[in-house]
């Protein structure tokens, strides 16, 4: 495997990544629940969740944002790579393993 390889492979299955996809989809949620307001339930949805990327204005300054889609997938991939693939496999983190396959399994519904 080569160096970039590896590299990617450890940012993909970082925690750190998990947590800045975490804070993505917090951030996602939030602006989409106080857009609700002015523009409704339904063009809220299409724009911050069904999306690849979007364009949020916060006081007249737009702000690039990961749609949903594009955080869900990301966070999948983290999730089924590294607390799946990557963890080491014992009697002692069988617990995490199964957390993680319920995440997974709430996230395919």
């Amino acid at each position: 495997m080569s160096g970039l390889c590896k590299k990617l492979w450890g940012l993909s299955t970082s925690y750190g990544t998990a947590c800045v996809l975490l804070i993505c989809l917090f951030l996602l949620t939030l602006f989409g629940t106080l857009e609700q307001v002015e523009h409704g339930l339904y063009a809220v949805q299409k724009k911050y969740f069904e999306s690849w990327v979007l364009v949020h204005e916060l006081g007249g300054v737009p702000i690039p944002l990961p749609g949903g889609v594009l955080c869900m997938a990301l966070l999948s991939w983290n999730l089924i790579a590294g607390g799946l693939i990557r963890i080491r496999k014992s009697s002692s983190t069988a617990g995490v393993i199964i957390v993680h396959v319920g995440i997974l399994v709430l996230f395919a519904a």
